[in-house]
């Protein structure tokens, strides 16, 4: 019987070993941001799939810049670098750390294939509010972008938008503005890819999302049943109230499907549900 355990125990070592291997030949990585440059002329969406533009952002603090600031005849901008998506919290300007409270634009050259098809970009949301342009359109805004706290509002708009690449290249600005969260900045990825394939990947996810909060509650329900049969256990009490608001929270994080149902919400609403 100890024989019979211990082959079959090697058996799935060697099995996991072996789709380690397979998934880790098969998947790609994407190239990241260098000094505001990220280059993916190398990746074929078609064939690689969307990607995250993770890496260093060109970073300018305490300002609010569009697409004309960075014309070559009127640009004397110095930049500076930060990790996306991370937030800007302790975030070393001019020699002292930066806190969650504040507004910056982010940029970022991205240099891809030449197409003659659209391109998407999805990002769930950023700290607290944006607006991120295009080679200077406007694609996607949340909240309003401000330069202190009456002006500012945070917002939610968990949007795929969808632009043309005119030549090689195009420029990523995101303006963002934070007086509402302890933390600041862009803390989530920004994701590009065809627009069917981020549509399909934004599906599954919350597919994926609600199938956890319908097992979830079936469990919550269950155990606040079994107390109100017999209340002596209060621990099945205390379980099912925990599997509540883990399911609710699902609701509340993630795809924050919650917004589709109620996209009226407000922001500070959403937070506290989220954080409950």
């Amino acid at each position: 019987m100890r024989n019979f355990f211990t082959k079959n125990y090697l058996f799935y070592v060697i099995l996991f070993v072996i789709l380690i291997i397979v998934v880790g030949c098969d998947s790609l990585t994407p190239p990241r941001a260098e000094n505001g440059v990220l280059n993916l002329t190398k990746w074929d969406f078609e064939r690689d799939g969307p990607v995250n533009l993770d890496g260093q952002y060109e970073f300018y603090w305490h300002r609010l810049l569009t697409e004309k600031d960075f014309q070559p005849e009127s640009s004397n901008l110095s930049p500076d670098y930060i990790s996306v998506p991370s937030n800007w919290n302790r975030y070393v300007y001019k020699g002292a750390a930066i806190g969650g409270d504040g507004f910056a634009t982010y940029r970022l050259t991205v240099k891809v294939q030449k197409r003659s098809q659209p391109m998407a970009i999805y990002l769930l949301r950023l700290a607290t509010s944006y607006r991120l342009f295009i080679d200077g359109n406007e694609l996607l805004v949340a909240g309003n972008v401000g330069r202190d706290k009456t002006e500012a509002k945070p917002g939610f708009n968990p949007k795929i938008a969808v632009f043309d690449v005119n030549g090689e290249t195009f420029d990523l600005i995101i303006q963002v503005a934070n007086f509402s969260h302890r933390l600041g900045g862009a803390r989530n990825k920004i994701i590009i890819g065809t627009h069917d394939q981020l549509q399909r990947k934004r599906d599954i996810n919350i597919v994926f999302e609600i199938f956890l909060f319908g097992s979830i509650m079936m469990m919550a329900l269950y155990h606040i049943a079994l107390f109100s049969i017999r209340n002596v256990e209060k621990t099945s009490l205390y379980f099912g109230l925990f599997c509540l608001f883990i399911a609710f929270r699902l609701l509340t994080s993630g795809e924050r499907y919650f917004l589709i149902l109620f996209p009226d919400i407000g922001y500070e609403i959403l937070i506290k549900f989220e954080y409950l």
